[in-house]
């Protein structure tokens, strides 16, 4: 029994040592879990910024190409306005070359 004792005794050494380095190994992996969760919730918080962000945008890229297709219809429509008075002013023009030549006859 004393021979047991006595290798206890040899062995204590090496096994508070061992105990500390778990306590070390745990404390500093507790610590980098930590750090992980706070940098997890510091990514999270800007990723929903970034979302919101990016649906604003969004929104204003909507109303702009809103306005932009409005602009263009309105141009689309005025064109054909043009291009009708200018049909009209050709006919016009015409019929009076027309008289003028009948009247040069």
């Amino acid at each position: 029994m004393l021979e047991i004792l006595t290798e206890l005794a040899k062995l204590s050494p090496i096994i508070a040592l061992l105990i500390v380095g778990l306590i070390y190994f745990y404390r500093k992996e507790s610590a980098y879990k930590k750090e992980l969760k706070e940098e997890r919730e510091t990514c999270d918080v800007r990723l929903d910024e970034l979302n919101k962000e990016l649906r604003d945008n969004e929104k204003q890229n909507l109303e702009m190409i809103g306005k932009l297709a409005n602009a263009l219809e309105k141009l689309s429509d005025s064109t054909q306005d043009i291009s009708k008075e200018l049909v009209d002013l050709k006919h016009c023009v015409e019929l009076k070359l027309e008289e003028l030549k009948n009247t040069k006859n």
